[in-house]
């Protein structure tokens, strides 16, 4: 375990690898680690040295090398024996669902996004409920403890945190709802082990639980393998804490739609940009909250509907058959939704008033849902048309108004593309060349310079605390 942690903290944050850990060729010269191995290959291997090791360890790179070969191995064979049927489709969503996160790594940007969305006064109040501490108190810990582990591989989690108002009881806690001693986790991992083409997809404890009591006589003492999976613990992953309680839907609902609205002020600030909240309205006898947000410029308008559902994680790699098809169906009602508002704003019905400007339906997403495949933008489509037809909406409107999706992620960095480009010549390129939705790909291709021009952090007065909070908290 330790070796992984040495790896995956080389690829990461490029911390020297301990000696006889360097990956050379006959010659002796030092080859690069990531032309042999990626993050993902290490969580994996983790996962199985954790179900599998009788406590032996990897101690050198030829171990390493030798397991992830072995790994690679049996997902080729499961593959060949008990695969899906062979369509380069179920090939490329599952591989892409399992890699693309990976790539987009938590950063001081996606801390700030999950403070606010958490720390909204409704959902701190839950937080605290069901928790026992408040958001602020949950980040101030989580950060001390992700810092510590992106330098060292073990610590003692009988630390003093009192100076951050923490007390020991509360700490204690958390710990407990992050931590898992080695025997229950490798229950856990079994009883969720799949040994058919999903083998590799199989859902990894370690992301609810990231530290590892390993010593029975020392319950204090925790190892973090994979120190990206305890970073979004204390940040987005916060949201398994309160996944149940019985009142969460709507606030965090609510909340994401407010921070959608904070985003959209810092980034539109100035008088030539108009910004809109939702407003209900009535349409006849029936009350409808109408859109979102509602974003303007002299050349455009865009109707922004904010979403928290996120693919299940059998629907993203393809271990139900019905998974994928029934999240689909549900972004394609959320897409007819907006479809109906805007219809009924074009109609008059709502306080907006319509001003002969160009129209852009855009979803924001929580999550990104990665809708990038020919194959899962046809299978959205034919969702998207059974709607309208059920909804008795013409489906030209597709052609009409194109709706876009796009993560919160990529809303904050394309939101700043936007100011530079306008409305207008941001979502007419948009949905005329790049008629799929990867977002990133299609700025970097037509706005290369405006994407060099944005500031990653936006709320400036949020990253300052931070970093107070935690000099050495992740960028």
């Amino acid at each position: 375990m330790p070796l992984i942690w040495n790896y995956y903290q080389h690829l990461s944050a490029k911390l020297p690898l301990p000696t006889g850990a360097q990956i050379t060729n006959s010659m002796g010269v030092a080859l690069p680690v990531a032309n042999f191995i990626h993050k993902w290959d290490l969580a994996l291997l983790a996962r199985e040295c954790i179900l599998n090791s009788q406590g032996s360890s990897i101690m050198r790179w030829p171990d390493i090398h030798t397991s992830i070969n072995f790994i690679r191995d049996i997902e080729d064979s499961s593959t060949r024996l008990y695969g899906f049927e062979q369509t380069v489709f179920r090939d490329l969503h599952p591989l892409l669902h399992s890699q693309f996160p990976w790539q987009h790594p938590p950063s001081s940007r996606s801390f700030h996004r999950y403070r606010r969305i958490f720390g909204n006064e409704a959902m701190d109040a839950i937080v605290e409920r069901e928790t026992g501490l408040p958001v602020s108190q949950q980040y101030k810990l989580g950060l001390a403890i992700a810092g510590h582990f992106l330098r060292e591989y073990g610590m003692s989690t009988a630390q003093d945190y009192t100076r951050l108002g923490i007390s020991k009881e509360s700490s204690a806690a958390f710990y407990q709802r992050i931590s898992v001693d080695i025997a229950p986790l490798r229950q856990q991992i079994k009883s969720l082990q799949s040994y058919d083409a999903s083998w590799r997809y199989a859902f990894n404890p370690l992301q609810v639980t990231p530290l590892i009591r390993f010593d029975a006589t020392h319950p204090e003492r925790v190892i973090c393998p994979i120190p990206d999976y305890l970073l979004r613990r204390v940040s987005e992953s916060l949201f398994y804490d309160i996944a149940g309680a019985q009142d969460i839907g709507n606030a965090y609902g609510a909340s994401f739609e407010t921070y959608v609205g904070e985003v959209l002020h810092a980034i539109f600030s100035d008088n030539s940009y108009i910004i809109d909240a939702e407003r209900e309205y009535y349409d006849g006898k029936n009350r409808k909250d109408g859109v979102d947000w509602r974003l303007s410029d002299a050349s455009a308008t865009i109707f922004i509907e904010c979403k928290t559902k996120r693919l299940r994680h059998d629907a993203k790699f393809m271990t139900a058959p019905a998974a994928l098809g029934e999240d689909l169906d549900n972004m394609a009602k959320y897409i007819v939704q907006h479809y109906n508002n805007i219809i009924d704003a074009l109609d008059g019905k709502t306080h907006w008033i319509p001003d002969g400007k160009p129209i852009f339906p855009l979803i924001i997403t929580l999550e990104n849902w990665w809708i990038i495949l020919p194959d899962t933008i046809a299978a959205l489509k034919t969702r998207i048309l059974a709607r309208l037809t059920e909804a008795q909406i013409n489906p030209k409107i597709l052609d009409d108004l194109p709706c876009t999706i796009m993560s919160i992620a990529e809303f904050e960095i394309s939101s700043q593309v936007m100011k530079q480009t306008g409305l207008l010549e941001y979502f007419r390129n948009k949905v005329s060349k790049y008629i799929d939705y990867d977002i990133t790909g299609f700025q970097n291709h037509c706005f290369p310079d405006q994407v060099r021009a944005v500031d990653k952090r936006i709320f400036a007065d949020d990253f300052s605390e931070l970093m107070k909070l935690s000099p050495r908290s992740p960028q």
